[in-house]
């Protein structure tokens, strides 16, 4: 999965494991309507996967923007995984944006029969 994550992001980008199964990309120079697009296909490409041990799996994704949903990479940190655990508990597997002060507040979400809103 991380060689998904690191081909499907540029050079400029970061990809890291942030603590368990989770990973965090930092998409610089990226508005937050692109980094959904990057979200959706990096969800695809790993959703197509197929794992010798465990079959396919399934991610789940928080997409946030600084500055527009927050101003420190905490804020940033905190509105993405607030946005995934929101898309988890309402069945989506990708979900955004926040806004620090709207937190737990609202965003849309995107689940894995289509890419479009609902």
């Amino acid at each position: 999965m991380a060689k998904t994550l690191k081909e499907g992001i540029r050079g400029i980008d970061l990809a890291a494991r942030i603590g368990g199964e989770e990973f965090g990309l930092l998409l610089t120079e990226t508005s937050l309507d692109r980094a959904t697009e990057v979200a959706d296909r990096l969800r695809l490409a790993i959703k197509s996967l197929d794992f010798e041990a465990i079959g396919a799996i399934t991610v789940s994704l928080g997409v946030a923007e600084a500055p527009l949903c927050a101003q420190t990479a905490r804020e940033l940190l905190a509105c993405a995984d607030a946005a995934l655990y929101e898309g988890k508990a309402s069945g989506a597997r990708l979900h955004g944006p926040r806004r620090s002060s709207e937190l737990p507040g609202c965003g849309e979400t995107y689940n894995d029969r289509d890419s479009e809103p609902s």
